[in-house]
């Protein structure tokens, strides 16, 4: 879509609009370390010269509908939307936190992955500290301070986004699943699935939440 008569140069103000549909079951985990808005500079070449581009692609083949056009439409938005984020990552506000924010940063960044890669692992603070080379305190406090939310609860919620997922999307058993995400017994894991979701691991299965 073009609005008004165009920019000093004389071209037309082009917007484009698209939207992302995500799994409502982890939506808001995904969403709340996410930032709320993201302003790219066309000006500066490290942040536009990709994103040109994509976005020209996305034109191009909008246009064009032939065969297959749909899927590489779908594709390039994701593409776009991937080279939005990390762009930010790299000029990140020092007071910005969330997601983006811990893996710009080295040692955040390794304790997320680490959480990421194996989530069954028993992690606790002194792994994760000792992983990323730094103290207890120092490694809490920077995670905290940094991603906005504590290690461990970080670490409960990715474990329980996991088991989300694969309660609507495996046919994996209760038990199975909390061996998983890293709980030694069903108990343990519907208790904390329970208290943390607000259901039972059985209802969230069945729908009834």
């Amino acid at each position: 879509m073009s609005l008004g008569d165009g920019d000093v140069t004389g071209k037309p103000t082009v917007v484009r609009g698209g939207r992302f549909v995500f799994d409502i079951a982890n939506e808001a985990l995904l969403m709340g370390m996410l930032p709320q808005v993201i302003m790219l500079n066309a000006g500066e070449s490290r942040s536009s010269g990709h994103l040109k581009a994509l976005l020209t692609m996305n034109e191009e083949e909008s246009r064009s509908q032939s065969l297959g056009s749909q899927f590489f439409v779908g594709r390039l938005m994701e593409l776009i939307l991937l080279e939005a984020l990390r762009r930010v990552a790299f000029d990140m506000d020092p007071q910005q936190t969330g997601l983006l924010a811990g893996l710009a940063d080295p040692q955040v960044a390794l304790a997320i992955t680490a959480i990421h890669e194996k989530p069954s692992y028993p992690w606790s603070v002194n792994t994760l500290a000792r992983l990323c080379a730094l103290s207890r305190s120092g490694f809490a406090h920077r995670f905290s301070s940094i991603m906005g939310i504590g290690v461990i609860e970080y670490l409960q919620q990715w474990r329980m986004a996991l088991a989300k997922d694969a309660l609507r999307s495996s046919t994996f058993t209760i038990g199975e699943i909390a061996l998983q995400v890293g709980f030694q017994s069903s108990s343990a894991f519907s208790s904390a699935f329970s208290r943390i979701v607000g259901c039972s691991p059985r209802q969230f299965r069945d729908g009834e939440t």
